[in-house]
């Protein structure tokens, strides 16, 4: 049976409960292309081992930032530090089961989605996982 896989942080950024991660969603292919035959039906698909290798990954997270917490002088300096966070490259740490994974990724879009609750940011982000595995 497959495991669920808990994204627990990205550089220093720490994703420390459900909450906030509102949702994620993980995409990704292979390196393998086919050719059309000439003059019947299919494709031949040069593989030259029964292993395909994977292309990059893309993950598409949103994140729920709750400020309630923080004082007002507090929050403005931790919306700069999960900016910070989200404009460097660095490694994304995953927990599978009993296995801490993780890889290199870098985001390459963002946005803040507007919301009514008091002291709640969310932020789309959209990382690419270039090493795919």
């Amino acid at each position: 049976m497959f495991q669920v896989r808990k994204y627990v942080q990205f550089n220093d950024l720490v994703i420390d409960n459900y909450d906030m991660l509102a949702s994620a969603d993980l995409s990704g292919g292979f390196k393998t292309r086919t050719i059309p035959f000439s003059f019947t039906h299919g494709s031949y698909a040069p593989l030259k081992g029964r292993q395909q290798f994977a292309t990059e990954q893309s993950l598409s997270m949103t994140l729920k930032l709750n400020t309630k917490k923080l004082t007002c002088d507090q929050r403005k300096f931790y919306k700069q530090y999960v900016q910070q966070n989200l404009l460097k490259a660095g490694r994304l740490w995953t927990v599978e089961g009993d296995q801490l994974l993780w890889t290199h990724a870098f985001v390459r879009d963002f946005s803040e989605t507007y919301v009514l609750e008091k002291h709640i940011v969310h932020i789309d982000i959209d990382l690419i996982l270039y090493d795919s595995v």
